[in-house]
């Protein structure tokens, strides 16, 4: 069974795909949890700590994706990055750090900066792929 921590990170993420980061709240994630949001501030005291756990799970996923690639042929490199992206939040979703990017004047400074570490690592993938 996943952990809680993981369940509220992978709650987040949707939720941050759905409305925003800025706009969503510990309310929206307990209900769905069962759970009270003094259990969601146990995991993640402030909505910054979140916010920088989902920015680190994306942040492997892309560290693991950029391994994958490594082992592929260049001309399918591109096709695994797109089905890779698909993979993670569909074709009916929004990007989450697309998300994250049009609330980044209102993130604390600490997860504006993580915001651009995902983004560059991303860009470099893409470099990567069409080199």
């Amino acid at each position: 069974m996943e952990s809680r921590k993981n369940q509220i990170i992978s709650l987040a993420f949707k939720l941050i795909q759905e409305k925003g980061f800025v706009a969503m709240s510990y309310d929206d994630l307990s209900k769905p949890l069962g759970v009270t949001k003094a259990s969601i501030h146990y995991h993640f005291e402030k909505k910054e700590d979140l916010g920088a756990a989902i920015l680190e799970r994306m942040m492997e996923r892309l560290e693991h994706l950029l391994l994958r690639i490594a082992s592929v042929p260049p001309e399918e490199r591109l096709e695994h990055y797109f089905f890779d992206r698909l993979s993670c939040f569909g074709m009916q979703d929004i990007c989450p750090l697309s998300s994250l990017q049009a609330d980044f004047e209102s993130l604390p400074e600490a997860l504006q900066h993580k915001v651009k570490e995902v983004s560059e690592k991303e860009l470099f993938i893409l470099i990567q792929i069409l080199k």
